[in-house]
């Protein structure tokens, strides 16, 4: 089987999965909601099958650089679903609350009518298939980013890639512990909070990253012999040098877009929660966690920045900081 025969299929079969979860999403809010309305939310489906035959055919199951258009389309499809599955679980509970109130108010202890617990099941089954949608398109983001093309990155940094989704996954899930408190369940606002805090961190699997590759030393251009100046040597200015290592780098990219789309977010979120008297162990432990996991992205960066800068002087440190570079001449 070729390479161009198996980066199709796996396209496809990424494609599929992609499909197969937002139409079950799209599903569950029709039967919560009875609304057959929400059935538009499948032009996202048509719109991925569009998408995946233009990619597959046209480009050879090739991504566009930077940015992962099937994944962006996929979660143009999700999101709105799981948001309609939340609101209607927090108005669910806020109905159930205020059932059991009144029930307390009419000297029932532990209010046991019919009403009740039909309220309830009902509640479990919604937060049943919200814990399913939720943590499945986790799982689906993160086998869809595997089958995707290599394009530039080696098979060892797609690992590292991985890997580092797998723990951004496990981060994500960890905020739907908040639910799990009751001021926030039958709070709606609070649910909307949170839910804008998780799908802004969902765009983070939107983008592609790519591998760029700093050739300091040793570097060649082929240049034509009409090219080649009196000394037959060329010399690289600095902007030059300083595009193989700047600011576009992968290993810069990787943390600053993980603390914008992740990390300041949550932890913003988690301290709103704590002003507003939620005090839980968990959203404590959440809390600690999610500075201590800020403060390390931020070392990374300082650290990879000085780097940059040691590479750069290093660079620049004989003939005024600038270097010859060995000219390899084409006929």
């Amino acid at each position: 089987m070729g390479n161009t025969t198996w980066r199709i299929l796996k396209g496809v079969v990424a494609r599929t999965l992609y499909a197969g979860h937002a139409a079950l999403a799209i599903y569950r809010v029709f039967r919560e909601t009875g609304n057959a309305y929400y059935f538009a939310l499948t032009t996202s489906i048509a719109l991925l099958l569009v998408e995946g035959v233009i990619t597959l055919y046209f480009r050879d199951g090739r991504d566009l650089g930077w940015f992962s258009p099937s994944v962006f389309i996929y979660l143009c499809g999700l999101v709105p679903s799981v948001w309609i599955l939340e609101l209607s679980a927090a108005d669910s509970a806020q109905n159930l609350t205020l059932q059991c109130l009144a029930a307390q108010q009419s000297a029932q202890s532990q209010p046991q009518s019919s009403g009740f617990q039909q309220l309830y099941s009902a509640l479990q089954q919604k937060e049943n298939w919200l814990l399913a949608v939720e943590q499945g398109t986790l799982f689906i983001l993160i086998i869809g980013r595997w089958l995707a093309p290599l394009g530039k990155l080696s098979r060892n940094q797609r690992s590292q890639l991985l890997l580092i989704y797998i723990g951004t996954a496990a981060d994500i899930i960890e905020l739907f512990e908040t639910f799990k408190e009751p001021i926030v369940r039958s709070n709606r606002l609070l649910v909307m909070v949170i839910m804008a805090a998780w799908s802004w961190s969902l765009l983070q699997y939107t983008v592609v990253y790519v591998s760029f590759k700093s050739n300091t030393k040793g570097s060649r251009v082929h240049v034509r012999p009409d090219e080649m100046g009196s000394n037959n040597s060329v010399r690289r200015t600095r902007s030059e040098d300083a595009s193989a290592i700047g600011c576009c780098h992968p290993e810069i990219v990787t943390p600053l877009t993980a603390l914008i789309m992740q990390d300041c977010p949550f932890l913003a979120l988690r301290f709103y929660l704590l002003y507003l008297g939620v005090m839980s162990p968990m959203l404590l432990f959440f809390t600690a966690k999610n500075i201590l996991i800020l403060l390390l992205q931020m070392y990374r960066l300082i650290i990879v920045c000085n780097d940059s800068e040691e590479v750069r002087a290093s660079t620049w440190a004989n003939d005024g900081k600038r270097e010859e570079i060995s000219l390899e001449i084409v006929d």
